[in-house]
């Protein structure tokens, strides 16, 4: 599934650097490199390449993977306290200056629509993201 920005075409993607961000996040935490590589079909050979690109669908893969194996890890906080801004692009300096959780997911949501304006947000309760 590792696709590198040379063969991007048909599918949507995304950047590499986070989908490896959340890779690393999953191992800090107990999961097996090797089992969220395989899930999310990412090739290691890419990972040093900053315009290195991966399907979007990695990134559904990595999340519902951390979701289901960190039941008592607070995903979107750790991984916000996890990535280094600078790899995190553009989206790292529009949530840095959140006051909180709500404001950067607002903040974010408000950047989203510059360029697609049928973006939206929805929250997912998890008692154990308090």
């Amino acid at each position: 599934m590792g696709i590198s920005r040379h063969n991007r075409g048909v599918e949507e993607t995304a950047l590499a650097s986070l989908a490896f961000g959340y890779v690393d996040l999953g191992v800090k935490h107990g999961l097996s490199r090797e089992a969220l590589m395989q899930a999310a079909g990412l090739d290691e050979r890419l990972r040093g390449d900053p315009d290195a690109h991966v399907p979007v669908f990695a990134y559904m893969v990595l999340w519902r993977e951390l979701l289901v194996g960190l039941p008592g890890v607070c995903v979107p906080v750790e991984a916000v306290r996890a990535f280094d801004p600078a790899a995190m692009g553009v989206a790292g300096q529009i949530v840095l200056p959140a006051d909180d959780i709500a404001h950067a997911a607002a903040l974010s949501e408000r950047f989203s629509k510059l360029t697609d304006t049928a973006v939206g947000l929805r929250w997912l309760d998890r008692p154990d993201c308090t």
